[in-house]
């Protein structure tokens, strides 16, 4: 198994002795130089006696409250750092503080559903921040660059363009072969433990493989939720089975690289979500895997796909379990698209889709039930909503249900068609 070649190959180097043994070693020195000036200019060091721990270079606004001492290993100063550095675990509370009050001082407001979002309600403006990234979005071009020139006076801001992450190079495996689907049909029944013991090396590969494709399924790519889920139970001890399992999702990706959301005012307004479940379908335990999806302006902008934490001892117990954790959802999404500053009536109840008829009417008529009646009360606060308008249930044929494909591995005809019901398209420009 050649995990380790892979991984040092691919990986960014841990030291500037790694870094020099690479063949774009140019490209780092260049980097590091950049980052030293960067920190210079900064002024966030001075000369001292040597320290004890390493240093970084990279600078985020915030002043810290306490002296910090390092030393970098093999090269440059030693010093102590006396303004952020994102190495620190306090850089990023301090720069979001430092980000906040900036924002706030041009008539923003964070978000209570999520405080990484940003809204200015004179300008329609919305900010979506991530540690140092920020996305800004506008209805005017001239009205996003006013806000980012008063944003450059306060920051050093670089523009990087769109935004770009090559997996499949990353991995080596931008010449690989297309397959139909992210996962084989009945390969969760054989991805088991591993019995026996992994090495570092395949550890560290098949965690940053599985980061990887979680983050993709999580911004653009919920067609490969289900896999990335259930991949993601064997991090501490990946078997070859389960590192052959997440290449397979590679593969996939290799012939789906446009595939994406695109999002329009011709879509549907209306805020509506699919939930599902598959029953005792974690042969390891008995739990059954939920799966919701939430649509808004002609796409998926919020799905999950989850074991759920509680043995369900029938299949209605298990889509109920799995339409309350909707439920859930479909309240943030409420909540936090009122915050940002749509206000159209159709977000007052919120259609949900689900394909048990039992579970449904579990929901709607709350009176005993011989067979459900251990279930928690943490999972009847569905009907409270139900009664006071905020959700209205809907049944819908399991042919029709977008969230199948979020509980199971599908055959490949059954998930192009899971594709077209996530609405998901080539994305051509």
């Amino acid at each position: 198994f050649t995990a380790g070649a892979h991984t040092s190959i691919y990986d960014d180097p841990n030291t500037i002795e790694e870094a020099k043994q690479r063949a774009d070693w140019p490209e780092w020195q260049a980097a590091i130089q950049k980052e030293y000036r960067n920190l210079t200019h900064k002024g966030t060091w001075k000369l001292v006696q040597r320290s004890q721990l390493p240093a970084n270079a990279k600078v985020l606004p915030g002043k810290l409250k306490s002296s910090w001492m390092f030393h970098q290993t093999g090269t440059y100063y030693y010093g102590s750092i006396l303004e952020n550095a994102p190495k620190l675990k306090q850089a990023p509370r301090l720069w979001q503080k430092e980000l906040a009050k900036a924002l706030y001082g041009l008539r923003f407001t964070a978000c209570a559903s999520d405080y990484s979002v940003y809204c200015n309600q004179e300008t329609g403006i919305l900010i979506v921040t991530y540690v140092d990234d920020m996305l800004i979005i506008g209805k005017q071009i001239t009205t996003i660059q006013k806000l980012k020139k008063e944003l450059m006076r306060k920051f050093e801001i670089e523009d990087l363009g769109p935004a770009a992450y090559f997996i499949l190079h990353r991995y080596g495996m931008e010449n690989c072969k297309a397959v139909d689907t992210p996962m084989a049909t009945g390969a969760a029944e054989v991805l088991i433990p591993f019995e026996g013991k992994a090495s570092h090396a395949e550890i560290e590969l098949y965690g940053s493989k599985i980061g990887s494709l979680m983050y993709l399924a999580v911004q653009t790519r919920p067609d490969i939720s289900y896999g990335v889920s259930v991949l993601s139970r064997f991090l501490t001890n990946p078997s070859p089975a389960h590192m052959k399992a997440a290449d397979r999702i590679l593969h996939y990706l290799q012939g789906t690289k446009m595939l994406g959301i695109e999002y329009g005012v011709r879509g549907d307004t209306q805020l509506h979500g699919y939930c599902d479940s598959d029953y005792a379908s974690d042969k390891a335990n008995r739990k059954s895997v939920l799966g919701n999806a939430f649509f808004f302006a002609g796409g998926v902008i919020s799905h999950t796909s989850k074991r759920q934490q509680t043995v369900a001892q029938s299949t209605t117990e298990a889509e109920y379990y799995a339409l309350a954790k909707a439920v859930s959802e479909a309240l943030w999404l409420q909540q936090i698209m009122k915050q940002m500053m749509y206000t159209g009536n159709d977000i007052k109840a919120t259609k949900i889709y689900g394909d048990n008829q039992g579970s449904l009417s579990l929901a709607e008529n709350p009176k005993f039930h011989q067979r459900t009646k251990h279930i928690d009360v943490k999972h009847h606060f569905i009907r409270e909503h139900i009664e006071n308008g905020s959700i209205d249930l809907w049944y819908v044929e399991t042919v029709n249900m977008v969230a199948d494909g979020l509980t199971k591995p599908l055959p490949a005809t059954q998930h192009e068609k899971f594709i077209q019901q996530l609405q998901m398209k080539v994305i051509t420009a």
